[in-house]
């Protein structure tokens, strides 16, 4: 997977790979936190 990173201060992009053979374990996390629709706010405890 081919990730864009931009930072929050001076405009500056990154790009990161990510596989699942590196990631193990997190790789299901991982995509589940990315592919999260955006403007969804987990409920406060």
């Amino acid at each position: 997977m081919l990730l864009r990173f931009r930072s929050a201060g001076p405009r500056r992009t990154r790009w990161l790979v990510a596989d699942a053979t590196q990631a193990g374990a997190a790789w299901h996390p991982l995509r589940a936190a990315l592919f999260q629709p955006a403007g969804r706010v987990a409920a406060e405890a």
